[in-house]
């Protein structure tokens, strides 16, 4: 290789990795932003697929197949505050002097679901099924604190099945008539770099699986590893609330991620399945969710919308839905009939009502004949 054609191939690649190094500093950014700016009635999710929990047992007297189990982590940041600690002298010695630092609540959550029926469960239906319950579970949480929740912003990575595809894109476009009054930002990171807190806590149901099961507290499926988290992983208090009561120094260690709970879900497929469970723990039947997949797309082969590789941002903007009354219409037959004519009452009667419903009769002549 001549010295031109190495730095022609220099050439080459730099323009490449300029524009990539360029959004990835973006991406940092707009993150930082939404930490430093978030408001009292919004949540900050990050989320990610965790790798597939291989169930693998310690002792076996077989050949059979591991089972697997999906994971889908939810890492939610709300409630910016302002906390006051205590300073510590060069000696280590509490002083009465406060500083100001800034925190965030941190809740971990992990949604289970079987693998046994056909096709790969980490995809666009299991995200937005997980993805409704946490906002209809926060929307409760912050309405219980006199705050209405008004916006959700949320990040992910560029998966085309998961994130980047259009049943997901109308998901965020549709919130407002499944969860009024709330508007959705989606920020796709960067291609092949989105890695953060929300891997690393992915990891931790997993780890608690194998050490559960080096004692002798097997987890054969996804079900038992949802009780079996539920009853050692989950948590609703941490030392970085009593170090908020207690105005206690290591406050400040907390940063940006430092968790106050973890909450674990499990995701069935049909209602059948749903009430089964149910009936097994009722104390859980709030955390058990139906992802229905009868009508779903298969989208694993990579079929995502055309050119939105570079696409790092979709929003939600409607903020009402149109009303729907239901009434029978004679004058809507002529319109239906011909296209050309145009009512001046019905175009009124839309306007005023929104979206009509209409029980139109039958004018065929099964219908008109005589009884």
């Amino acid at each position: 290789m001549t010295a031109k054609e190495l730095m022609d191939n220099f050439e080459a690649q730099t323009n490449i990795v300029i524009p990539h190094v360029a959004e990835i500093y973006w991406i940092k950014h707009l993150q930082g932003i939404d930490f430093a700016r978030l408001p009292k009635d919004c949540i900050l999710i990050f989320t990610d697929f965790a790798a597939s929990m291989c169930l693998r047992a310690f002792q076996a007297k077989n050949s059979s197949v591991d089972a697997h189990a999906v994971c889908a982590n939810f890492v939610v940041i709300w409630n910016r505050r302002i906390a006051k600690v205590k300073e510590k002298d060069e000696n280590g010695v509490i002083t009465e002097e406060e500083r100001d630092i800034q925190i965030w609540t941190v809740d971990v959550h992990h949604f289970f679901a079987e693998t046994f029926s056909k096709g790969k469960k980490s995809d666009h239906a299991m995200h937005n099924r997980c993805l409704k319950a946490i906002i209809a579970h926060y929307k409760a949480l912050l309405q219980s604190h006199g705050i209405t929740l008004r916006q959700v912003i949320i990040w992910t990575d560029n998966a085309p099945h998961q994130y980047r595809c259009r049943q997901t894109f109308i998901q965020v476009a549709s919130v407002e008539a499944h969860f009024p009054g709330i508007k959705i930002t989606h920020r796709l990171a960067v291609v092949d770099n989105f890695k953060g807190n929300h891997d690393a806590v992915g990891k931790d149901p997993s780890r608690k699986v194998k050490e559960l099961e080096l004692q002798g507290t097997r987890s054969p499926n996804a079900w038992m590893v949802f009780l079996n988290c539920d009853k050692h992983l989950a948590t609703t208090d941490t030392h970085w609330r009593k170090y908020e009561r207690e105005g206690d120094a290591r406050l400040k260690h907390k940063g940006h991620y430092g968790m106050d709970s973890r909450t674990v879900w499990y995701v069935v497929e049909n209602e059948e399945d749903r009430v089964r469970r149910v009936a097994d723990q009722p104390d859980l039947a709030g955390r058990i969710l139906v992802c229905d997949r009868t009508f779903i797309q298969d989208t694993v082969g990579g079929k995502c919308i055309k050119d939105t590789t570079q696409l790092h941002e979709v929003r939600s903007v409607a903020t009402s839905v149109p009303p729907t009354k239901e009434g029978i219409i004679q004058t809507f037959l002529p319109v239906a009939k011909n296209r050309k004519t145009e009512r001046p009452e019905i175009i009124g009667l839309i306007r005023d009502w929104g979206v009509v419903v209409c029980d139109l009769p039958c004018n065929c002549k099964e219908c008109i004949k005589d009884p």
